[in-house]
């Protein structure tokens, strides 16, 4: 049996978000293998939708955007919540493996659309990382027509402690294992607040980001 050794990261600084594999045959520990997946901006699929009362916005994509946030906050008086999409290409992850290890790194971003950074004016901003289980596009996903996720094995990643901070290492092994194990139900991740109310950012970089912010 082989086992997987897999990183994930959103590099900011290489605007690519890359996912790398090592395994190991358990007969042969000196032998390894590395997958390196690493899509840039033509070919990362990620997205965010927008729950706000105005122009339309429940109905409307942003699958081009540098931006995997999770906001709750108000924009000309009106209150309005953001989640966001995430998803990579596992299929050359060999049939067969064991997978021991799954990390994934956020690195923090801003833009002038949405704030700069983590923000928090009126509690904490704790947000879900949750396995999505039914088919989305990012170019046709929606507030009203969000795809399904499942709280099975939900990560929560906690507040930061400054606006800059990066998520380094997040342990989303039991994810990527129901990934592994179920491909006809999983679909890559879905990032949202635990609570979608009051003012509260978490803004990270995904692989159209053009800028890093530090």
């Amino acid at each position: 049996m082989n086992k997987l050794f897999l990183l994930f990261a959103i590099v900011t600084s290489a605007l690519l978000v890359s996912c790398e594999g090592i395994f190991k045959n358990e007969e042969d520990p000196a032998k390894s293998y590395m997958i390196t997946l690493q899509p840039g901006p033509e070919s990362g699929k990620d997205a965010f939708i927008e729950d706000y009362p105005l122009h339309d916005y429940r109905n409307l994509t942003w699958g081009d955007s540098d931006e995997f946030a999770a906001i709750s906050w108000t924009s000309g008086g009106d209150w309005f919540v953001v989640r966001s999409f995430i998803d990579f290409n596992f299929d050359t992850i060999p049939d067969g493996v064991l997978i021991d290890s799954a990390k994934l790194s956020l690195y923090a971003y801003g833009n002038e659309f949405h704030g700069y950074g983590h923000d928090t004016l009126t509690g904490s901003k704790e947000c879900y990382l949750q396995r999505v289980t039914s088919e989305w596009h990012e170019h046709s996903v929606t507030w009203n027509e969000q795809p399904q996720t499942t709280e099975d094995n939900q990560i929560i990643l906690p507040k930061s402690k400054h606006p800059m901070q990066d998520y380094l290492g997040i342990d989303i092994t039991d994810l990527v294992r129901d990934i592994y194990s179920s491909p006809e139900e999983s679909f890559g991740f879905m990032f949202r607040l635990v609570k979608e109310k009051d003012y509260r950012r978490m803004f990270f970089a995904t692989s159209d980001a053009e800028e890093v912010y530090k």
